[in-house]
């Protein structure tokens, strides 16, 4: 792959209805397993080998897009032998549910969970509202966070919220909530970006990105360690749906839009892969003199690399939208060892 991935992620979109209306979510939920059990699961499945043999790790494996406890078409996808063969080359399965639904279902899909695979991720919406204003609702998750953990042995956890059209989240209260409770802090999950026109919806994407830049301390922990969005700067992810593969710029986590800037050619080879995000990185560079802030910065190949520039060129947006304190701090309390040739520059 191109300079600087060390492993793959893989999202497939394929789970159909969801229970829930959560606020602020933009998830298309209307999906269908079809063409993947059809044959692109195979694809996918050689596409993976095809990542590993060539030394990259394969990470981490979602499904979704909605929450998999009440999704319509989960145990068919969950008893295809395709699937379990998918999800078995990566590290990590990872499903998105609220935990809010029947137990008698949780405890049944769970148990699915476990026999498909020996690592779950679970990917927890969750709604600050009522974590700060309906106790009930934080003992239903604390009770079903419990279950899952003593029932299943699953003890890796990600608490998501989406942005919201307006800017109450007392963000730190529900950090603190999360933290004293589960030992997890919550994270900002950007789904207006889902059915965003890039174009038209400039100006409510960058509102929403300097939204979450300005509440977060961008999970860098003083003491030197680094969260997931520091390692997944080094690994491509790319997310399938209905048929078509797509390569996923990141910010502080992937940025899902179906554009088709992003989509892969129907070639799901390495190689195809690999001249796709080849061909990426050279046309985001000789994009950059069109942008106000990126000829002269240290993290002008780190943008490159993620997709950054392609998005800012596919918005029309010609300021900054990278989350750069987030790539300072990082490299200066990793003494460096990230970007040795980056310096802190100045802040916008």
């Amino acid at each position: 792959m191109s300079i600087g991935f060390l492993g793959f992620n893989l999202f497939i979109e394929v789970l159909n209805q969801c229970r829930w209306s959560c606020p602020g979510c933009h998830v298309d939920k209307k999906n269908s397993e079809r063409g993947f059990l059809d044959g692109d699961a195979r694809r996918l499945i050689a596409l993976s080998e095809e990542f590993r043999g060539q030394g990259h790790a394969l990470q981490r494996f979602f499904v979704g897009p909605t929450d998999f406890l009440t999704a319509e078409n989960w145990d068919l996808i969950a008893e295809s032998e395709t699937f379990r063969e998918l999800a078995s080359l990566y590290s990590t399965l990872a499903v998105y549910s609220t935990l809010l639904g029947d137990d008698e279902v949780l405890d049944r899909r769970l148990t699915q969970l476990n026999r498909i695979h020996p690592a779950i991720k679970l990917v927890i919406p969750i709604m600050p509202a009522d974590v700060l204003q309906r106790p009930e609702y934080l003992r239903r998750l604390r009770r079903s966070v419990n279950r899952v953990k003593s029932g299943f042995g699953i003890h890796d956890f990600q608490m998501v919220f989406n942005v919201l059209p307006r800017e109450g989240e007392d963000f730190r209260k529900v950090s603190e909530t999360f933290m004293h409770e589960f030992g997890v802090k919550p994270e900002y999950n950007l789904s207006f970006a889902r059915s965003a026109d890039l174009k038209r919806d400039r100006a409510e994407l960058v509102r929403q990105l300097d939204h979450i830049y300005r509440q977060l301390d961008f999970h860098i922990d003083r003491d030197g360690s680094q969260d997931e969005s520091v390692e997944d700067w080094f690994v491509k992810c790319a997310v399938y749906r209905e048929g078509e593969l797509y390569s996923m710029p990141l910010l502080l986590d992937p940025f899902v839009n179906y554009h088709p800037a992003f989509r892969y050619s129907q070639d799901w080879s390495y190689a195809g892969l690999q001249k796709f995000e080849s061909e990426r990185i050279l046309r985001a560079y000789a994009a950059c003199d069109a942008m106000e802030e990126c000829g002269p910065c240290p993290y002008l190949g780190l943008c490159s690399h993620l997709g950054v520039l392609d998005l800012m060129s596919e918005m029309g947006e010609r300021r900054c939208i990278a989350p750069r304190s987030h790539f300072q701090d990082a490299n200066e309390l990793s003494g460096f060892r990230l970007w040795p040739w980056g310096y802190r520059a100045e802040s916008p």
